[in-house]
């Protein structure tokens, strides 16, 4: 008898695993983010909206540690801009002036939720 043995991975390891700090990094937040593709979505299996991006780790500096993004949370749309894709969500970061109000539209666990803080 042969037995295949697989290990079952955590779903925020193999996030973490699909980025780099050259390609995901908002350097203005302190997260990585990935796009939401067919891949990814299927990986989230309460996503209820399939675009995006999803946070795939935070940084230790920026200021996502302080906003109350958490890994897996997919960020939707910021201050009413819908986000499609990385390349968008990071242009609508760094066009922010400092000490603007922010307000991120984000699904968590397959619910809808606001996040709201001032950019750094």
């Amino acid at each position: 008898m042969s037995v295949t043995v697989d290990e079952e991975q955590d779903d925020d390891d193999f996030l973490a695993g699909m980025v780099t700090l050259a390609k995901n990094l908002i350097a203005r937040l302190g997260i990585l983010c990935i796009e939401v593709d067919e891949n990814i979505a299927k990986s989230l299996p309460d996503l209820r909206q399939s675009s995006g991006v999803v946070v795939a780790a935070k940084s230790s500096e920026g200021q996502g540690r302080h906003v109350g993004l958490q890994q897996g949370d997919v960020i939707h749309a910021l201050d009413n801009t819908p986000i499609s894709s990385l390349d968008t969500f990071r242009s609508t970061v760094s066009a922010l002036r400092p000490g603007a109000p922010v307000v991120l539209l984000i699904e968590r666990d397959g619910a809808f939720r606001y996040i709201a803080f001032e950019i750094e």
